[in-house]
């Protein structure tokens, strides 16, 4: 069942952009990508929190496809911010293109947590990002950092990482 929801995310991110759908399709992988990365959560009780930065679009569509849902059967909680500053730990968080300069500073402020930070545009992994969007006008793809990912503590599955761009 998870094989067909990252096979249909795929589909989505290939076809998506074409049809003016770049928030569902952004927010949909996100979705995907959590489920098939593993870090250590924490504590049973809490939340599995996915922070949006800068991407109001991207956090209201996350918030309606995750309604109900868990990863790793913790429930989801959608944060939204329109700065990098101050952020609470998350496991993932989204990063819109306007603060590329300042992931790294995200990154630090986690406190050490195990955060998957994904930034919004191809060229974010070079400023520290894990993953970031590539999207040519009518396909979204992604491209990772192997380094990044390493330097995190995330695993995200080696299948799912063939389906994208691998940088160092």
């Amino acid at each position: 069942m998870k094989r067909i929801a990252f096979i249909i995310a795929a589909l989505l991110l290939g076809f998506g952009a074409a049809y003016g759908q770049h928030a569902k399709v952004r927010a949909i992988f996100l979705l995907q990508l959590s489920r098939y990365a593993s870090w250590q959560i924490g504590e049973e009780s809490r939340k599995f929190i996915i922070t949006v930065v800068g991407a109001d679009d991207v956090a209201q569509e996350l918030m309606s496809i995750t309604r109900g849902k868990t990863v790793q059967g913790i429930p989801i909680d959608i944060v939204t911010s329109s700065s990098p500053r101050n952020l609470p730990k998350s496991d993932l968080i989204y990063l819109d293109s306007r603060f590329t300069s300042k992931t790294r500073t995200v990154i630090s402020d986690q406190y050490g947590n195990k955060t998957l930070v994904i930034g919004s545009e191809e060229g974010m992994c070079a400023n520290g990002a894990h993953v970031s969007f590539v999207d040519d006008g009518t396909k979204v793809g992604f491209e990772w950092s192997k380094h990044n990912l390493e330097k995190s503590g995330v695993k995200i599955s080696p299948k799912v990482l063939t389906m994208g761009k691998e940088l160092y």
